[in-house]
């Protein structure tokens, strides 16, 4: 389908169409000339009986074309008349709807169309100011200042516009007041808890956005305040830093000054365990000690149950301070031995996480009760002072050995 552009709007509108879709005017006529053109033509090529179908043709499309311009010129009047009778009633919403038709038809040149649009404009604009909470300053200052714009003549909308601009301007002024009111306020909180960096922001925030506010002549002074008070406090920080420094290598030649080495030349490990700590499986006992090789340390436990008869212990349950912790055993978790009417059974278990702070909590606790659970019967004992200093001070010297500070 071939396309031409509309000679009234210029869209793209069908050659065989008798009337433009965007705006309804018809296609203009086929000149006298070009009729002529084409009689010849059928004359020299065609037979009689197409010539005379020819000529029958294009006397009925030039009449087609005369009743479709007709038409057009109606529609455009009636839409006018629509148009105007919408904007006698006040109806700015309904105007406009005509107004665009006009617009997209590119007949916006037609009559007084475009006077009414003006007309509906300003309308549509005073209907939206007069529904605007009177409480909103800044909406009736924009409002009234499109309409005094619209309507330059209007004495009102002028003074109206205003009016409508020097309150919200005052409204504008009462509000930066309060803000700095409460920027100053919040800094001096910020300072009081020593927070510099957060003081320091706002006071600068404080004296940009508010320059001539009193509060930023206050801020100036609180700035100066500031900068004594930074510079001490960083001189009090150091210092602080260097007593936990300090405090820190003693606690670390303390602990590990609690423990005895041995060195496993075969494998490269050191082991570290606390000097209280049974070297053997003599006793019943819980005991954390550690293991390093290229300077990376593990942790791990060791509980030891040792007696005249077998318990075939299975697991653990630790009551701490009145609370049940459990700690299962693995069938390989499970060792034993015996001699001259002794048995011991004993498990050595690497120190995860989660045992971690079971460790820390035994050893921060009033009194915790160790229950060895065997296979029918089980036995309990408390796990003596002794025993909660050395796990606490292994596990200090375990995060030593992790390169972690302790001040404790």
């Amino acid at each position: 389908m071939a396309l031409k552009k509309c000679f009234e709007c210029g869209n793209q509108v069908s050659t065989t169409a008798t009337a433009c879709p965007h705006c309804g005017a018809a296609p203009k006529k086929t000149s006298g000339f070009r009729k002529v053109l084409l009689i010849i033509a059928g004359v020299i090529f065609i037979p009689p009986f197409l010539v005379l179908f020819a000529a029958m043709f294009f006397s009925g499309s030039s009449s087609t074309t005369d009743s479709s311009q007709e038409e057009f010129e109606k529609k455009i009047e009636e839409r006018y008349q629509a148009l105007v009778r919408r904007h006698k009633a006040g109806d700015p919403e309904g105007a406009q709807g005509h107004i665009t038709q006009f617009q997209k038809g590119g007949r916006m040149n037609y009559k007084d169309v475009s006077s009414i649009a003006k007309s509906v404009r300003t309308m549509a604009a005073l209907k939206q100011a007069q529904s605007i909470d009177p409480a909103d300053t800044r909406k009736l200052a924009e409002a009234y200042a499109n309409l005094a714009r619209l309507e330059p003549e209007n004495a009102e909308h002028q003074s109206k516009a205003v009016r409508y601009a020097a309150e919200w301007k005052e409204v504008q002024e009462k509000q930066s007041a309060e803000e700095a009111v409460k920027m100053l306020a919040e800094a001096k909180r910020l300072f009081a808890a020593e927070d510099f960096v957060g003081a320091g922001a706002l006071i600068k925030q404080l004296k940009k956005s508010k320059p001539l506010s009193p509060e930023a002549k206050e801020a100036e002074s609180l700035e100066k305040e500031l900068e004594k008070a930074t510079e001490a406090h960083a001189v009090r920080i150091a210092a602080e830093k260097e007593v936990a420094r300090k405090k820190s290598a003693e606690n670390r030649t303390r602990v590990m000054a609690s423990l005895r080495q041995s060195r496993d030349e075969v494998e490269g490990i050191t082991w570290y365990a606390h000097k209280s700590s049974p070297p053997g499986n003599s006793r019943s006992a819980i005991q954390a000690y550690i293991g390093t090789k290229n300077n990376a340390p593990w942790l791990r436990l060791k509980i030891t149950y040792s007696a005249e008869d077998w318990l075939f212990v299975e697991g653990y349950t630790f009551n701490i301070d009145g609370k049940n912790e459990t700690l299962e055993l693995s069938y390989s978790d499970r060792k034993s031995d015996n001699s001259g009417g002794s048995t011991w059974e004993w498990s050595d278990l690497m120190v995860d996480a989660k045992l971690f702070q079971m460790l820390d909590r035994i050893a921060q606790s009033e009194r915790t009760i160790l229950r060895y659970r065997g296979k029918q019967y089980y036995k309990d004992r408390d796990v003596t002072p002794v025993e909660k200093q050395a796990i606490r001070e292994v596990l200090q010297a375990y995060m030593v050995l992790s390169g972690v500070e302790i001040t404790e």
